[in-house]
C-alpha cells in the first residue's frame, strides 16, 4: 500500500481545483467581439490612356537628310516643345521662320520609313482647332518610296502633312481622327483610298491625275480658310495609297475618343 504524504496530496488538489475552475472560465467565457472591417474601396481607373513606352525621346523642329540612306524608325513629335533657338537647323531655301516644319524628313536615294507620333502633353484642350497652329510635317524622297504611319493622340493640334515622292510610292496610314482634305497627285500611278475611309470621304474634284477629297462632316466646312487637318501628297510614277491605322494603338485612344469633334469641342 502507497502512503502519500499529506501536505503533498493538498498540493495535488489544490492543482486540480485550479485547473477545474479554469476550464470551467474557458467554457463559460464569451468569445471575443468582432467588428467587421469596413471594405477597402478600389482606386478608380485612370480614364486616360497610359503612354506607350516609346524608344526614343520627344522633339520638335527635327531635321533628318539623307543622301542615299533609308530613313526608318520612330519620331515622337512634341509640337509643344520649344527648342532654344541656337539649336534649330537651317531653314529651307526660301523658308521664314514661320515656315519651319516640326518635322521635315528627306532622302535623295533612300526610302522613308517611318511611324510617328504627335503628342498633345501641353495641357492646350480648352483651344479651339481654329485657334491652335497646325503641326507641319513635310517628307521628300526623290528616288525611294515613302511609308508613314501618323499616330495622333487625342486633343492634339490639326495636323498639315506634305509629301513628294516622284520615283516611288506613297503609302500613309492615318488613325481616324483625321477629319479634313486629302489632295492627292500622280502622273503615271493610281491614287487609291482604302474602303473604310472612301465610305466617309466626299470626293470634290478630279483634274487629270490630281483627286482632292474631304474626310469626314462636310457640315463642318465653313467659308473661311480650312485650319483643320490637310494631306498634300503629290507623285510622279508611282502609286499613292490611303488608309487607316489598325491594330492595338486604334485600340488604345478608343477610336481617337470621338475624331475630329472631340478635338474641335475640347473634351
Amino acid at each position: 500500500m502507497l502512503i502519500v504524504p499529506q501536505e503533498k496530496a493538498s498540493d495535488e488538489a489544490s492543482e486540480q481545483k485550479a485547473e477545474l475552475r479554469e476550464e470551467r472560465q474557458e467554457v463559460h467565457d464569451p468569445p471575443p467581439s468582432y467588428s467587421p472591417q469596413p471594405p477597402v474601396a478600389a482606386e478608380p481607373a485612370s480614364s486616360t490612356p497610359p503612354l506607350p513606352a516609346f524608344k526614343t525621346k520627344p522633339t520638335n523642329f527635327l531635321v533628318i537628310a539623307n543622301e542615299s540612306s533609308t530613313i526608318r524608325g520612330e519620331v515622337v513629335l512634341d509640337p509643344s516643345l520649344r527648342i532654344p533657338s541656337s539649336l534649330l537647323p537651317a531653314l529651307a531655301e526660301g523658308e521664314t521662320e514661320a515656315d519651319r516644319k516640326n518635322l521635315r524628313l528627306s532622302s535623295k536615294y533612300g526610302s522613308i520609313s517611318n511611324k510617328i507620333w504627335i503628342l498633345n502633353p501641353s495641357g492646350s484642350d480648352d483651344l479651339l482647332v481654329g485657334e491652335r497652329k497646325r503641326t507641319t510635317i513635310d517628307l521628300a524622297s526623290d528616288h525611294g518610296s515613302i511609308r508613314v504611319q501618323l499616330e495622333i493622340f487625342p486633343g492634339a493640334a490639326p495636323l498639315l502633312v506634305t509629301a513628294r515622292a516622284p520615283h516611288g510610292t506613297i503609302e500613309i496610314s492615318l488613325p481616324r481622327s483625321f477629319h479634313g482634305f486629302l489632295s492627292l497627285a500622280t502622273q503615271h500611278g493610281a491614287v487609291t483610298l482604302a474602303d473604310d475611309l472612301t465610305k466617309i470621304s466626299t470626293q470634290l474634284s478630279q483634274l487629270d491625275t490630281a483627286k482632292r477629297y474631304f474626310v469626314g462632316d462636310f457640315a463642318a466646312l465653313g467659308d473661311g480658310e480650312w485650319t483643320g487637318d490637310e494631306l498634300k501628297l503629290e507623285g510622279k510614277h508611282g502609286n499613292i495609297r490611303i488608309k487607316y491605322l489598325e491594330g492595338p494603338a486604334e485600340d488604345r485612344s478608343e477610336q481617337s475618343k470621338g475624331g475630329f469633334f472631340s478635338r474641335l469641342l475640347s473634351k
